[in-house]
């Protein structure tokens, strides 16, 4: 039940913070009006805890939890908790998504991981795996394709008129990431829907890890 849970919380919280995003480029033009900043921020913190539920999942998916028989994966439990909200707090001091969006690409690495691993252990259903696994590689391609192009395409670059962006300005960088990120959302849903991590990790995938007491 809590790994449904947390896969709902998962993609309401993308869906909020994309929601927000689009919202904000539509009708605040002014680099520094607080209005921007505000809906900036706010969309960053729900993208961080969207992914701080799926830091839940992988724990799910990995028998980590805080009262687990092993004393290492207790550790690991509380830390990962602990980073979580420490990124949580440096994004509204900061107002950057740097930190959430490097969080954000490790945990889409180790879901990846996890997934593979499943697959070599299961040996069926490899389709499903690998459709997981695509959705979730979109994802990286879509955080990395921003920050790559964001020095040519972003804010600094409207009083160059964007010589040394690559892409056409009707379709920028911020519009490649919501693209790429938004297909790979759509789908790793479809493949949890069809095949729940709930169901194949845990049945055939017993993690015993160097966590592992």
């Amino acid at each position: 039940k809590r790994f449904s849970v947390y896969l709902i919380l998962f993609f309401a919280m993308m869906a909020l913070s994309f929601g927000i995003a689009g919202i904000q480029h539509q009708i605040v033009s002014t680099r520094n009006s607080p209005a921007r900043i505000l809906l900036e921020v706010i969309s960053w913190l729900l993208f961080h805890l969207g992914n701080i539920a799926l830091l839940l999942m992988l724990f799910e998916m990995t028998n980590v939890y805080p009262r687990n028989a092993s004393t290492c994966k207790q550790i690991t439990w509380y830390i990962g908790i602990v980073i979580g909200l420490a990124v949580f707090v440096l994004t509204i001091v900061m107002e950057t998504l740097l930190y959430a969006g490097v969080l954000g690409i490790l945990l889409y690495i180790a879901t990846i991981a996890v997934n593979i691993m499943a697959a070599a252990k299961d040996g069926k259903n490899i389709i499903h795996y690998t459709s997981k696994i695509v959705g979730v590689a979109l994802l990286i391609f879509g955080l990395l394709v921003w920050v790559t192009l964001h020095p040519k395409c972003g804010w600094p670059e409207y009083e160059n008129c964007f010589n040394e962006c690559p892409l056409p300005f009707e379709f920028n960088h911020n519009a490649l990431f919501h693209l790429l990120f938004a297909i790979g959302l759509v789908v790793y849903g479809w493949s949890e829907n069809i095949s729940p991590s709930v169901k194949i990790v845990m049945e055939n995938m017993q993690v015993k890890d160097e966590f592992e007491a």
